[in-house]
C-alpha cells in the first residue's frame, strides 16, 4: 500500500483509520482534482478466497471458512458516512458534488453503470 501512496500527486490528502461516526476506514484520500476515496485494505491471500459476490466473501481461517463483509460495501458505507457528515458541516460540503447528474451523491461505477462525464476519458 505504501507503494501506492507514495506515488500520489504532492497535494493529495491521506488520512490513516480516521474516525468518522464510530467507523474507522483504513485510508481516506482527499485529491483536490478528483475527490474523495475510500480504501479498505485486508490480510488475505488470493489463494485463500473461497468465494465472493458482491456482498460477502468468504475466506479460509486457520480451522474453518470464514465470510466478511465485501471491502466494496465496506467502503461504500464509509463513503456515505463521509457524505452525511459533509452535508451537516458548511466547510465539508465543497466536498461534493454540486450540479449535474450526480448532484450531492458519491460517484461509483457499479454493474450496469451507464458512462457518464464523471467516467469518461
Amino acid at each position: 500500500m505504501y507503494g501506492i501512496l507514495e506515488h500520489l500527486p504532492g497535494d493529495c490528502l491521506v488520512y490513516y483509520e480516521p474516525k468518522v461516526r464510530n467507523r474507522c476506514p483504513d485510508f481516506v484520500m482527499m485529491l483536490p482534482d478528483l475527490g474523495l476515496m475510500v480504501i479498505e485494505v485486508k490480510g488475505w491471500y488470493r489463494a485463500d478466497v473461497v468465494a465472493a459476490d458482491n456482498n460477502t466473501i468468504s475466506v479460509k481461517g486457520q480451522t474453518w471458512v470464514v465470510r466478511r463483509e465485501h471491502p466494496l460495501q465496506q467502503a461504500m458505507k464509509y463513503m456515505f458516512e463521509l457524505m452525511d457528515v459533509s452535508r451537516t458541516h458548511p466547510q465539508f460540503q465543497k466536498l461534493l458534488q454540486i450540479g449535474g447528474e450526480h448532484e450531492n451523491r458519491e460517484h461509483a461505477i457499479e454493474e450496469g453503470h451507464r458512462p457518464c462525464k464523471v467516467c469518461q476519458p
